[in-house]
């Protein structure tokens, strides 16, 4: 749910935005799961 809320207010701030390099997200594992880290570049 947290994750949901921080992903629509952040394409509400900063609409134009890409994944720099897919390769390059990390996954956390266990009970939650998602991503560790995605980096980002503010178009």
């Amino acid at each position: 749910m947290e994750l949901r809320v921080a992903v629509e207010e952040w394409i509400t701030r900063i609409p134009e935005f890409s994944v720099t390099d897919p390769a390059l997200v990390t996954w956390a594992g266990g009970q939650v799961r998602g991503p560790r880290s995605v980096p980002v570049r503010i178009l």
